[in-house]
């Protein structure tokens, strides 16, 4: 299979919620040199522009795949301009076809749930109703839509537990493994000189 070429390194980094994407994404960006995209920010994005919160636009999707459809178009895009590591849950498989390297990341639910409780500034009861409501209709959506299991990890090149070690030797982990694939593809490019 021929893959897509974008101008630059695409790392795809997916999971759940609370596993810890942004954080590791955005370190990882900083330290490839690369820009960082988020479908968390294209979702709240699109939320904040019809007017809704994050919930109702998650109720709203169940409903309307439109809405799923202009944030894929959003997100297709900015993988094929290259150049990014790409926080989401459907950027990996959004990326097949595209030259890639997909990590996933993980953590025990009892951890992703403190991490969203603490970062939103709420009960762990309720990250625990929200987010298993959320996951919950955006895994029937995403198999609805597109026929994906985000719960299968056999597309990804990496799958880290980010609960096991601290941030700092998490992202040194992504950054070597990046690099190394870099490298490959991509000798020119900045870091991989």
């Amino acid at each position: 299979m021929r893959l897509t070429r974008p101008d630059g390194p695409v790392i795809t980094v997916g999971g759940l919620h609370g596993v810890g994407k942004s954080t590791h994404a955005k370190a990882l960006a900083e330290g490839l040199g690369l820009r960082y995209v988020s479908t968390g920010l294209l979702f709240r994005e699109v939320a904040a522009e019809r007017g809704t919160t994050l919930i109702g636009l998650t109720e709203l999707s169940a409903r309307d795949s439109s809405i799923d459809k202009e944030i894929d178009d959003r997100s297709k895009r900015l993988l094929v301009e290259g150049k990014v590591v790409f926080d989401s849950m459907l950027a990996p498989y959004l990326s097949k076809g595209i030259e890639a390297f997909r990590i996933c990341l993980c953590a025990p639910m009892g951890v992703r749930m403190r991490r969203i409780a603490e970062r939103d500034d709420m009960e762990e009861e309720l990250a625990w109703s929200e987010t298993l409501l959320r996951e919950k209709t955006e895994l029937e959506r995403f198999k609805k839509y597109y026929d994906i299991d985000i719960m299968d990890s056999s597309i990804y090149h990496l799958v880290l537990d980010t609960s096991l070690l601290p941030i700092e030797d998490n992202v040194k982990i992504l950054c070597s493994a990046a690099t190394t694939y870099m490298r490959r593809i991509w000798p020119d490019w900045p870091c991989c000189q």
